[in-house]
């Protein structure tokens, strides 16, 4: 399965720039040099300027009009296919059921649809490049240095020998540097969950191990980067020794003598940037495997339903029997009750209760215990404290709830969410290097994607923190008439007389006593 479509035109643009690049650079140093000898010899009445003269112009409108090309198909048709990507991908992440938060698994996509968007940009480009200014030295190297040719043949050959070996040096390398990271941030974000006071622990020390092994790989990494790039320069040097080496009798006072060593000498800068395309490469290849191998897998239940063989679930009701949640080694209190749409549900208690581990566990991202049971049915949409925000326009971040959503319906969504101000401005972009949203915009930007699922169940932790007094009666109010037909469960520490009539299920109940229950009016 092809992620990202191969663009034939922009390889032959990118090939078309990089070899005229040369070619001038080439052409205008011997312009310079020949100029020079004709005065020096009296011949410079007689020297031909126009053709060289009239030559670069043509090579420079060459390089810009290519360079013009490449820009307009690589960039448009790039962001087309990432939209494209990111749209079908996160809409998955929203209605997928895993054991990883759904804003982890959100970051993590958006990294892999990154590092595809990187291939095109830093992988593609500096190769073909690359492949443009051998052909082009090759063939003037031929045409007017043939005695040379045998010398750029072999630095050719050392270079791509040199650059296949570093790239199989370097994928084991960034796949560690990539798991190691993974490792130490899903440790550093699982102590930061369980450990309520974890400002008052000795920092991170639980997590050297994890961080330890991550700063190991990254330093292989640079280091192997380092390589190659010294690698580079030694193969230039080598080969600008053998020109001088082997110099023909033949070729003295040639003008265009010096233009092979020029060439090899500027090959570490010329190339360098293909030699540091290696690791983006790499990235690449692990995130389109990961990308392919989520779109081939079957769409899995939001959640996983347990349900008795004489049971019968509304599509907006959970049923608990004991059901509790487990993280490491902590787990939380059981639970027997029934939750159905008809009044907004509260969970309360104080910070590190487990409110939001008991939303984890009843939407499926976290582990329940497995002597507990939990019947649903219904699809089920869960609300993190800190909506992931895409780096991209406010209508994507919006269409990964739902993907056929039209114009009318995501201004509505807006509406809902009391983010209506922002129904003109739906192609702003939003995210890093775009508009920043503030923490109660994310809260209900949330809120959106929740009404733009249609799901019958919505989780929502925390969803009136960082808002003024008034936006939150507001959408409080209107979560108590979605929950008149959806079952509406809050995790919250603030609880809006705009709610009316909700159940609380209170976390701080003494130890020993079952969890309460009660209709607060």
């Amino acid at each position: 399965m092809r992620i990202m479509p191969r663009q034939p035109e922009v390889f032959i643009l990118a090939f078309v720039a990089a070899a005229t690049s040369l070619a001038l650079l080439l052409l205008s140093g011997w312009f310079i040099a020949a100029s020079a000898l004709a005065g020096l010899v009296g011949v410079a009445a007689t020297f031909n300027y126009v053709i060289p003269a009239a030559s670069i112009r043509l090579l420079a409108f060459t390089r810009i009009g290519a360079g013009y090309g490449f820009n307009y198909f690589a960039h448009e048709r790039l962001l087309d296919r990432l939209q494209f990507l990111r749209e079908q991908l996160f809409q998955r992440v929203l209605k997928g059921s895993t054991e990883i938060p759904k804003e982890d698994e959100a970051q993590k996509l958006d990294q892999h649809i990154n590092a595809l968007a990187n291939r095109t940009l830093s992988v593609w480009v500096p190769l073909a490049s690359g492949v443009g200014l051998a052909i082009a030295l090759l063939f003037v190297v031929d045409v007017y240095l043939p005695e040379w040719l045998p010398i750029a043949v072999g630095f050719g050959l050392l270079l791509g020998g040199f650059t296949v070996w570093q790239k199989r040096t370097l994928a084991p390398l960034v796949a560690a540097q990539l798991a190691t990271r993974a490792s130490y941030r899903a440790a550093l974000d699982e102590q930061l969950r369980n450990a309520s006071l974890w400002s008052l622990r000795d920092g991170c020390a639980g997590l050297a191990g994890e961080q330890s092994d991550w700063q190991r790989a990254q330093s292989a990494l640079r280091k192997q980067q380092d390589i190659g790039l010294r690698g580079l320069r030694g193969l230039s040097l080598l080969s600008v020794f053998a020109c001088f080496l082997w110099l023909p009798e033949s070729a003295l006072g040639n003008p265009l003598l010096l233009l092979l060593p020029l060439a090899l000498l500027a090959v570490p800068e010329w190339l360098s940037p293909l030699m540091r395309a290696l690791v983006p490469a790499e990235q690449a290849k692990l995130a389109a495997a990961a990308i392919a191998a989520d779109l081939s897998s079957p769409s899995q239940s939001p959640v996983s339903i347990t349900s008795g063989s004489q049971t019968t679930i509304s599509r907006s009701e959970i049923q608990l029997d004991n059901f509790t949640w487990r993280r490491g080694c902590r787990t939380g209190r059981p639970i027997t009750c029934t939750l159905r749409a008809g009044a907004p549900v509260v969970l309360t208690g104080s910070s590190g209760a487990g409110k939001s581990s008991l939303m984890l566990a009843l939407s499926g991202l976290l582990t329940a215990n497995e002597q507990g049971r939990m019947a649903s049915a219904g699809s089920i949409h869960y609300c993190a404290q800190q909506p992931y925000v895409l780096s991209a326009t406010l209508r994507e971040n919006l269409r990964i709830a739902d993907l056929g959503a039209g114009e009318s319906r995501l201004v509505a969504a807006l509406d809902f969410a009391e983010l209506g101000y922002l129904a003109a401005e739906l192609d702003i972009w939003i995210g890093e290097n775009g508009r920043v949203l503030s923490g109660g915009e994310r809260k209900r930007l949330g809120l959106a994607r929740a009404w733009l699922t249609g799901a019958e169940i919505w989780l929502l932790d925390e969803p009136f923190d960082g808002l003024d007094e008034t936006t939150a009666n507001i959408l409080a109010a209107r979560l108590r008439q979605q929950a008149t037909q959806t079952l509406v469960v809050i995790a919250s520490h603030r609880v809006m007389d705009a709610l009316g009539g909700h159940t609380v299920i209170n976390l701080d109940s003494p130890p020993g006593c079952p969890l309460s229950l009660a209709l607060q009016e």
